[in-house]
C-alpha cells in the first residue's frame, strides 16, 4: 500500500529508494512472522503427538510467543 501510494503522488527524488526499503522491511517481517506462527503450529503438532514433553513444549512455545510479538 506505501508503495502504491507513493508512486501515485510523484515522490521527491530519493524517496523511491526509502519507500522499497519500507517495502522490503515489512515483506521480510511479514515473513519473519509467518514463520514463525508455522513454527508454533509444528510444535502444537509434535506435542499432541507425543513427540514433545510438556515442560519443553511450554518452554519452547512462549519463547516464540514473545519473538512473535
Amino acid at each position: 500500500y506505501v508503495w502504491l501510494r507513493s508512486r501515485s503522488t510523484s515522490p521527491k527524488p530519493g524517496a523511491e529508494g526509502e519507500d522499497l526499503e519500507t517495502t522490503d522491511a515489512d515483506y521480510e517481517s511479514r515473513q519473519s512472522r509467518e514463520e514463525l506462527i508455522r513454527e508454533i503450529a509444528e510444535l502444537d503438532e509434535a506435542y499432541e503427538g507425543k513427540k514433545i514433553e510438556g515442560k519443553d513444549y511450554q518452554e519452547r512455545r512462549n519463547e516464540l510467543k514473545a519473538r512473535l510479538k
